[in-house]
């Protein structure tokens, strides 16, 4: 699940770094991929680790906190899998839909950390992934190399002119 959404957060980056329009076609593919292994993820923890029993989940989020941020992650991306389609992009106008979709960054946090505290002895994975996320967080601070040229827009079928 992470890998998906690194990689569906990794798409601007690149796309800012070389110019490669045609990348952010595949973007929302990577995004409801993450959604989707963050649906099983939580679909198998209900039921196969609390067989569906409200209150063993709720001394579950009590007890261990990082059950409690994965959960809050996981309900992060829902409404970004739900807004993902153009008709939401044009219900909620541009600036608000992408307002809404920087939820994203939080949900990648939020995962990132369920899974640092979730290991209990070797944590190297669960902090290459934290760098990983730190790198691309970082990368879309930087600005563009004066007189690097603007991505081209791409044409309405899709590729770059």
């Amino acid at each position: 699940m992470l890998a998906s959404l690194l990689l569906t957060l990794s798409v601007t980056p690149l796309r800012r770094l070389t110019g490669w329009n045609e990348v952010i076609r595949v973007r929302r593919l990577l995004g409801l991929t993450a959604f989707w292994y963050a649906s099983l993820h939580f679909l198998s923890y209900l039921v196969f680790d609390h067989a569906l029993s409200v209150p063993d989940i709720a001394d579950d989020i009590v007890e261990h906190p990082w059950v409690l941020v994965g959960f809050a992650g996981f309900l992060m991306l829902v409404p970004l899998a739900i807004t993902s389609t153009k008709g939401w992009v044009r219900w909620l106008g541009g600036k608000r839909w992408q307002r809404l979709h920087r939820l994203v960054y939080f949900a990648a946090g939020a995962g990132v950390l369920h899974y640092l505290w979730l290991v209990k002895k070797d944590v190297t994975a669960p902090v290459y992934w934290a760098a990983a996320l730190a790198l691309l967080l970082a990368v879309r601070l930087v600005k563009r190399p004066a007189g690097r040229l603007e991505p081209r827009p791409l044409s309405p079928e899709g590729s770059a002119r």
